[in-house]
């Protein structure tokens, strides 16, 4: 299933997600200023913002490098954060331009996604407790009721 949406200039907007990797080189202060400008950009060309995650500081899995004012540098650390948004097609291909062409971006990752709606765990627990009794409740794989985990993590620290 994807999610389209018909835009009011008829063109149909997707949801889309880009991960990103800002240079460690920029100061903290700077970091939050460099997400506003990304999320503004998406914006500016009519799309619309939907989850976020501000980006930390993380040790990357190899090391990167990237021309900065002329000289290849190496990185091994980067602030990684990501966004969600609904966009036209045509406004993707602009943002890309955009990500492709912003010196403090070490790389990213642009990819089309579903809008996913999360339900609380209660909720869930909830209505299938209102199915009809002798039915059995199914719950997703990564629901596990809070008891076993409790049991599990007093057996792994269980003094022998």
């Amino acid at each position: 299933m994807t999610d389209e949406i018909v835009s009011e200039s008829g063109d149909s907007e997707r949801v889309y997600e880009v991960g990103y990797l800002v240079l460690p080189s920029i100061s903290e202060e700077k970091v939050s200023e460099e997400v506003t400008r990304l999320k503004d950009g998406v914006i500016k060309l009519g799309g619309v913002i939907l989850r976020d995650a501000f980006p930390v500081m993380t040790e990357l899995a190899y090391e990167m490098t990237k021309e900065v004012e002329g000289k290849k540098e190496r990185f091994e650390l980067a602030y990684f954060g990501w966004y969600v948004f609904k966009a036209t097609a045509e406004n993707l291909l602009k943002h890309k331009e955009s990500l492709e062409a912003d010196p403090n971006i070490l790389r990213f990752l642009l990819t089309k996604t579903e809008e996913i709606v999360s339900v609380p765990l209660k909720e869930s627990v909830e209505k299938s407790e209102e199915k009809k009794e002798g039915a059995e409740t199914v719950l997703p794989k990564d629901t596990v009721a809070s008891e076993a985990i409790d049991k599990s993590i007093e057996e792994l620290v269980k003094e022998p």
